[in-house]
């Protein structure tokens, strides 16, 4: 995990604890963080300080569900993050989506399927 995802996980769940939500769902597209979040023991890697971190935040939120979904069907998250790696903020809340992201929540809520590529191996 890279600085900028680790201060935006840690961010994100700092702001849920200070306006108190009762109930959290993080949707990631990053296998490896939903597994290191979901072990009791993440083992000896350097993200382990932050995985303990945000652990005890989750802990402080009554109900809590980590998701692993792919990009690709994340559309919305991952036009926002676009977004936000142009910012000049570390972080940003929005009040309303932007345009081009409400376009994306107006697909899925209608149930536009998006398809997955992955790269063709060969020699197999």
């Amino acid at each position: 995990m890279n600085e900028p995802q680790k201060f935006l996980m840690q961010s994100g769940l700092g702001y849920c604890l200070s306006i108190w939500l009762p109930a959290v769902e993080v949707e990631l597209d990053a296998k490896l963080v939903v597994d290191l979040l979901e072990k009791e023991n993440s083992g000896l890697n350097g993200n382990v300080v932050l995985v303990a971190d945000c652990k005890d935040r989750l802990k402080q939120i009554p109900r809590v569900r980590i998701l692993h979904c792919f990009r690709e069907a994340n559309m919305c998250a991952d036009a926002l993050a676009r977004r936000g790696a142009q910012l000049t903020d570390d972080f940003a809340i929005l009040s309303s989506p932007p345009l081009d992201v409400l376009l994306l929540v107006n697909l899925d809520a209608v149930g536009i399927v998006y398809e997955r590529f992955c790269s063709h191996v060969t020699g197999f």
